[in-house]
C-alpha cells in the first residue's frame, strides 16, 4: 500500500543549496538521541552527497513542514550490493509517518537500482540486502524497522577517547617501521593492503583505487601526514588513517594484513596516531567499528583505552529488483 504525507508536508529531492540546513536537522536529531551530534555521521552525510553517481533529485528525500521547515530527511548510499540508508526525522516531527513514507521510498529507489546495475558476481537485478541505520537510543525508530520486515542484524560502535597527556610510547614490533604516507604510491599501496586486510570483514567488497580514493583521498579532511603505513621492510603490512573532524581526531580505517596480525601493529598505530593527533592539540580521537568484528579490533581499542560513546543499530531487509 503507498503511503501519503500528512497534509501539508511537501517532499522533493535534494538540492546543493539544502546543505547548511540538512546539516542542521541531522544535528538536532544526534543531540536529541546521543546527548551531542556525531562528526563522522555529519562527515559521512556530506561525503555522499559528493560521492560518484549519486543523484540528489533521486536518491535523497527532504520532506518539509506547513511553512517551509526541514522535517526530515534521508538518503541512498553510493550504489553497491549491500545498498543503505540515512534517514532522520526531526524531533518535533516524530510520529507523523514521516519515517515510513523515507522507508517506502528509499526501498523503490533501492529495488529501482538494483535492476538497473550488474554487480560483480554477475547478478543483475537479483535482489540485494538494504540497511537502515538506527541509533541505539531511539526505541521508537527501532520499532519501525520491524514493523516494515526488517531484522537487527549488527551494531556498529563509536569510540572515542580523551588524551589528557601525551600517550605512552609503544615500541615497534620487531621488523616493523611506521612512517606517514608521502607519495602517490603509498596511497595506492595502503588500498591494496586495506583491501586484502578487510576481506574477511561483514559485508567486504573490493574497491577499485578510484573509489577508495573518491571515499578518503579527494575530501576536504584527506591529510597524507595522518595516513600512518606499518611497514615489514618496503612492504605495507598495516594501515591507520586519520583524518580531524572539527575538534575531534578520527581514524577512518585501522588495519592490518592477516599474517602481521597478534604482532602488535594494530595498537602500535593506534599509540602513534594518538600522539601526532596530540602533538596537534587534538585532545579527543574517534573511530567507528563493526562490535562483531571477528578480528577482535574491539578489544584491542578498550585495551589502547578507548571507550564506547555511541552505538548505530543496523536493520537489514531483503529487497528484490
Amino acid at each position: 500500500m503507498s503511503l501519503s504525507l500528512p497534509a501539508g508536508f511537501i517532499a522533493r529531492g535534494m538540492r546543493a543549496n539544502d546543505a547548511a540546513v540538512i546539516r542542521g536537522l541531522v544535528s538536532d536529531c544526534q543531540r536529541a538521541e546521543f546527548g551531542v551530534p556525531d562528526p563522522a555521521m555529519l562527515e559521512g552525510v556530506e561525503l555522499t552527497w559528493g560521492a560518484p553517481g549519486f543523484d540528489g533529485e533521486r536518491d535523497a528525500w527532504a520532506i518539509s513542514a506547513p511553512g517551509g521547515r526541514l522535517a526530515a530527511y534521508a538518503h541512498l548510499g553510493p550504489t553497491r550490493m549491500h545498498e543503505y540508508v540515512h534517514a532522520f526525522v526531526h524531533p518535533d516531527f516524530s510520529g507523523r509517518g514521516l519515517g515510513s513514507w523515507l522507508i517506502q521510498q528509499s526501498e523503490a529507489r533501492a529495488r529501482q537500482r538494483l535492476a538497473e546495475h550488474s554487480f560483480s558476481d554477475g547478478t543483475a537485478g537479483d535482489g540485494g540486502r538494504l540497511e537502515q541505520w538506527v541509533a541505539a537510543p531511539n526505541m521508537a525508530g527501532h520499532e519501525l524497522m520491524r514493523q516494515h520486515g526488517y531484522d537487527e542484524v549488527r551494531h556498529i560502535w563509536g569510540m572515542v577517547i580523551a588524551l589528557a597527556a601525551p600517550p605512552e610510547p609503544l615500541e615497534t614490533p620487531p621488523g616493523i617501521t611506521i612512517r606517514a604516507a608521502v607519495t602517490e604510491d603509498d596511497l595506492r599501496r595502503a588500498h591494496a593492503a586495506n583491501d586484502e586486510a578487510f576481506r574477511d570483514s561483514w559485508h567486504y567488497e573490493p574497491r577499485t583505487y578510484e573509489q577508495f580514493r573518491s571515499q578518503l583521498v579527494d575530501i576536504p579532511a584527506f591529510d597524507p601526514s595522518l595516513w600512518l603505513l606499518a611497514l615489514d621492510g618496503d612492504e605495507v603490512v598495516g594501515t591507520a588513517l586519520g583524518e580531524v573532524l572539527g575538534e575531534r581526531g578520527w581514524i577512518n580505517e585501522v588495519t592490518v594484513r592477516c599474517p602481521w596480525r597478534g604482532r602488535g601493529v594494530a595498537i602500535a598505530l593506534l599509540h602513534r596516531a594518538f600522539g601526532e593527533f596530540y602533538r596537534r592539540g587534538i585532545r579527543e580521537v574517534g573511530l567507528g567499528v563493526d562490535a562483531q568484528n571477528p578480528t577482535g579490533a574491539t578489544r584491542l581499542y578498550q585495551r589502547a583505552g578507548m571507550r564506547v560513546e555511541r552505538q548505530y543499530d543496523v536493520f537489514e531487509k531483503v529487497i528484490k529488483g
